[in-house]
């Protein structure tokens, strides 16, 4: 992993710290793990290119909204 894609990393973990009191409604969550916990434990994969973590962070906030239907 080279040294932009890891501050790219921490940094995005550090939005997610910030913005996530203010997303989303307790308890709306479509998934048993939220999607906030899902893409810090992403980001902090360095095993997993960064387009393809992004990719599937985008993909899952997209499938889960509060008017999805179970």
């Amino acid at each position: 992993m080279n040294l932009l894609s890891k501050y790219i990393r921490k940094f995005l973990i550090f939005m997610i710290d910030v913005t996530r009191p203010f997303l989303g409604c307790p308890g709306c969550c479509r998934y048993t793990i939220s999607c906030t916990i899902y893409a810090k434990d992403y980001l902090n994969d360095e095993e997993t290119p960064l387009y393809k973590v992004l990719w599937d962070i985008i993909k899952r906030v997209f499938s889960c909204h509060p008017f999805h239907r179970n």
